[in-house]
């Protein structure tokens, strides 16, 4: 019987074994290849440092042709210079959305109905506050210190004020079993990551921290937050300006398995708190 064509048929010189491995997506599941077993070599002290007894490992440093997870949320063709988010072209989302539109694609698959759209825009903007320690640690910073750490020491220090979202301090399946405080987390993130940045460029421009403004676009209080000289000034930044930054952060807002991603999956996987795991990931920018 001839075998399927979507299959890969791989023999194992060594020991003149054969299997059949299917192929789905192009791919195939590198745990298949455990089955194949060579003899245990013997060694002087007894210890095959191989592993030969629990199968093929396959070798891949940097994973440059491995596929760690399936996803259905982002398709990249480089060389074709082809973007998609959930199935949109990035074109259209970057002429007809915006990033908290695009955010809410990308978490939950479907672009927000109107209503929808509201209150996550509502939810996010008002989670764009941070306490005052954690804006007192940023201030702590050197004037000289790169943007990128004092965002990675600001998210790593978040943590610290939001037990009630560490796995370690409330159980481990804390994001497994309630999706509530996984939701709950996922908006704290978003809405604090621009005051965060703001306030991290403002450390290396030596001026004071500008509090968040709720009544303003994610990409244009970013901006306010930025450039402001004071919370009593009445700026407002450039229309073009945040939608050109509204368009960057759509353009950037998933890039399939890069490093930062693949960062904050490994960590994230520990089952850490997902600040700590935010914070690994812009490590790894």
């Amino acid at each position: 019987k001839p075998a399927d064509k979507n299959t890969l048929t791989v023999t194992d010189n060594r020991t003149g074994k054969t299997i059949t491995i299917p192929i789905t997506h192009n791919s195939i599941p590198a745990t298949a290849f455990k089955a194949l077993k060579g003899e245990i070599p013997e060694t002087r002290d007894g210890v095959d440092t191989d592993d030969t007894a629990n199968g093929i490992r396959l070798f891949d440093p940097a994973f440059l042709n491995t596929a760690a997870i399936s996803s259905a949320i982002t398709f990249i063709d480089g060389d074709k210079g082809f973007l998609m988010h959930r199935g949109y072209p990035i074109e259209q989302l970057a002429e007809k959305s915006d990033f908290l539109e695009t955010a809410y694609l990308l978490i939950y698959g479907d672009l927000p109905s109107k209503s929808q759209g509201e209150v996550w825009k509502f939810e996010v903007m008002h989670h764009t506050e941070i306490a005052d320690d954690l804006a007192k640690v940023i201030a702590s910073m050197r004037y000289d210190s790169h943007p990128m750490s004092v965002f990675i020491s600001a998210f790593a220090a978040m943590g610290a004020f939001a037990p009630e979202a560490n796995p370690a301090l409330r159980g481990r399946n804390l994001y497994i079993q309630d999706k509530a405080i996984m939701n709950k987390n996922i908006i704290r993130i978003i809405g604090k990551s621009a005051t965060v940045a703001a306030a991290s460029m403002r450390v290396r421009m030596n001026r004071p921290f500008i509090a968040p403004r709720s009544d303003m676009g994610f990409a244009e209080n970013m901006l306010y937050m930025m450039d402001a000289t004071s919370d009593a000034e009445n700026y407002k930044p450039d229309a073009r300006l945040a939608r050109a930054l509204e368009t960057l952060f759509i353009l950037h807002a998933d890039h399939e398995m890069n490093c930062s991603t693949a960062a904050m999956a490994h960590v994230g996987s520990s089952l850490v708190d997902p600040y700590s795991a935010v914070s690994a990931a812009a490590a790894a920018l």
